[in-house]
C-alpha cells in the first residue's frame, strides 16, 4: 500500500509539473525575453534560473523549436520526471520551456521519509542510482519473484518493486524494503517458547509415567 501511495504521488507531481510549465510558457515576460533574442540571452538565463529556484525544480531550460538550448542547462542523461510546454506567439509555437525533477539520492530520501520505508532506485538497465541504504552492499534474493524476501548485508527485508511509469520505456524501478527484524525476533521467541513447552510436557509425561509405574508395582 505504501509503494502504491508513492507511485501515485509521483504521478500527481508529474501532473502538477505539466500544469506549472504550461503556465510558465504563457508568461508574457518569458515570451518577451525569448522573442528579443539575440540581445536578451543574459536576462533570459537569469529569468530561467530564478524560476527554477521558485518552482523547486532540479532543472529548467528553454529551447527553440528544433530543440537547441537557448537558456538554462539540459540535465545529463538519467532517470527524471520531465515535462515541456510550448512558448507561443500569435498562436504559433516558437519555443519550448522544459523542466523537471531528477530521480536521484535527494528524491529517494524524500520519498523514503514520506513512506517510512527504505528504498532502492534503479535505472532502466537495473543499475542502482540511489538508495536509502548503502547501494554498494550486495543484495541477495531468496527467490525470483518481484515481491520476496531479500538479504542486504546481514539484514533481511521484505521487498516489493514497482515501475516509475515516467518518460519512455523501459522505466526506472523503485524497490521498497521493510525490515523483517521484529518479525524474525517474534518467530524466534515463539520457537523457543514452543521448545520449552514441549520439553515441559515431556518432563510431565515422564514424571507421570514414573508415578503410575510405582503405583502399579505396589
Amino acid at each position: 500500500a505504501t509503494l502504491g501511495t508513492l507511485q501515485q504521488q509521483v504521478a500527481t507531481e508529474g501532473e502538477r509539473l505539466s500544469e506549472r510549465l504550461a503556465i510558465l510558457g504563457r508568461d508574457p515576460q518569458l515570451k518577451r525575453l525569448y522573442l528579443l533574442r539575440p540581445g536578451s540571452e543574459r536576462e533570459l538565463s537569469e529569468y530561467v534560473a530564478e524560476r527554477r529556484f521558485l518552482l523547486g525544480l532540479d532543472f529548467l531550460y528553454v529551447t527553440d523549436t528544433i530543440e537547441t538550448v537557448v537558456a538554462g542547462e539540459k540535465p545529463a542523461a538519467g532517470p527524471a520526471q520531465a515535462a515541456g510546454a510550448a512558448i507561443r506567439y500569435q498562436g504559433d509555437a516558437v519555443g519550448i520551456v522544459h523542466g523537471g525533477t531528477l530521480f536521484n539520492q535527494a528524491f529517494v530520501e524524500r520519498l523514503g521519509t514520506t513512506g517510512g520505508i527504505d528504498l532502492i532506485l534503479r535505472d532502466s538497465s537495473g543499475v542502482v542510482v540511489a538508495s536509502t541504504l548503502d547501494p554498494r552492499i550486495e543484495t541477495r534474493r531468496t527467490d525470483a519473484r518481484p515481491d520476496s524476501r531479500v538479504a542486504i548485508g546481514n539484514r533481511w527485508f521484505l521487498s516489493r518493486q514497482i515501475m516509475l511509469e515516467v518518460g519512455p520505456r523501459p522505466y526506472a524501478t523503485l524497490t521498497g524494503l521493510v525490515s523483517t527484524a521484529a518479525a524474525d525476533q517474534a518467530i524466534a521467541a515463539l520457537r523457543v517458547a514452543t521448545l520449552v513447552l514441549a520439553a515441559f510436557c515431556i518432563a510431565i509425561a515422564v514424571l507421570l509415567g514414573v508415578f503410575w509405574s510405582s503405583q502399579v508395582s505396589r
